[in-house]
């Protein structure tokens, strides 16, 4: 379907930046979540997601506190992610409330279904799934 496109806007679509928000309760100097966040950023490139030219990924840490989560949601959610990745409950929670139409994709979640963020883990239900 793409070959039929004219040449310039196959082009264009190629030089888009997408979007990764990514939200997690912890200090920004986090030694463990500075890791997690650079895995991420390579497992992205193997895949042929080069952060600053066909991925812009923005990541903000709570560190601890509530209010600045919520904060934090909504200002990745001003970025017009393509998805949203929330580490821990607080953090899906905060994007939940602030974006109910933005994909989410959670890790560190305790029991999700019960905590009915998803429907079931097989079928979560909406724009959510992870690993819990």
């Amino acid at each position: 379907m793409t070959a039929a496109w004219p040449l310039s806007a196959r082009a264009e679509q190629s030089k888009r930046i997408r979007g990764i928000g990514v939200l997690h309760p912890f200090a920004d100097s986090d030694l463990e979540i500075r890791s997690w966040v650079n895995a991420l950023k390579e497992a992205l490139a193997t895949l042929g997601w080069k952060e600053g030219l066909n991925v812009r990924i923005d990541v903000r840490g709570g560190g601890g506190d509530l209010d600045q989560m919520w904060n934090f949601a909504r200002e990745l959610i001003d970025l017009h992610p393509e998805v949203l990745v929330a580490i821990t409950t607080r953090s899906v929670n905060a994007v939940l409330a602030e974006a109910p139409t933005i994909p989410i994709v959670f890790t560190l979640v305790t029991d999700p279904v019960g905590q009915r963020l998803v429907d079931t883990m097989a079928r979560p239900g909406r724009d959510i799934t992870g690993s819990a």
